[in-house]
């Protein structure tokens, strides 16, 4: 009964704060709502049933657009920020300390702070994207598919298919 209440208290403020630029289907009952800011332009919507955990951030700059499917978990510490488009489909699964970013600096312009470049992030339905994961900017991930704890994800994904990254491990002794 607490969450339900403090997500009604969130939604609300949301609402006072950014207007028709949030759009929530319902309110979760067992998760919080994750913590959200939307520039003029931007706008987030969220479908029904989302559970998100503590830390978590969606965040919608310029003109990004943010739209989250039903039935989505995202776990703690989880961040997604847009400049331009980021779509996760329905009953995405996304574990601790993913990043989703569907920009980044454009380092070869004059003013690295400030200059960006970006490119649509779509992530299909029956996702699992796994724990430490940094999915980057002109990134799609098909439907059914896995990303491997650890995993940085950029260019295409096709559908049914697990993406992880072979580490060696390279011990050298230290010579005093």
């Amino acid at each position: 009964m607490v969450k339900k209440t403090v997500n009604f208290f969130r939604k609300l403020r949301l609402r006072i704060r950014f207007g028709n630029r949030v759009q929530i289907a319902s309110l979760p009952k067992t998760h919080i709502l994750p913590k959200m800011y939307v520039s003029s332009n931007g706008s987030i919507t969220v479908g029904d049933n989302l559970m998100a955990e503590r830390n978590t951030s969606l965040e919608s700059y310029f003109d990004g657009v943010i739209r989250v499917g039903d039935n989505v978990f995202i776990n703690s510490n989880v961040k997604i920020v847009s400049r331009k488009e980021i779509v996760i489909g329905d009953n995405t699964m996304i574990a601790p300390n993913v990043c989703i970013y569907d920009h980044d600096h454009d380092w070869r312009g004059g003013d690295v702070q400030n200059e960006f470049a970006a490119d649509a992030v779509h992530i299909g339905n029956n996702v699992w994207i796994g724990a430490n994961s940094v999915i980057l900017r002109g990134t799609t991930i098909g439907d059914n598919s896995v990303i491997a704890a650890g995993t940085v994800v950029k260019g295409n994904v096709d559908a049914g298919c697990i993406l992880y990254q072979k580490r060696e491990n390279v011990y050298r002794q230290i010579t005093l």
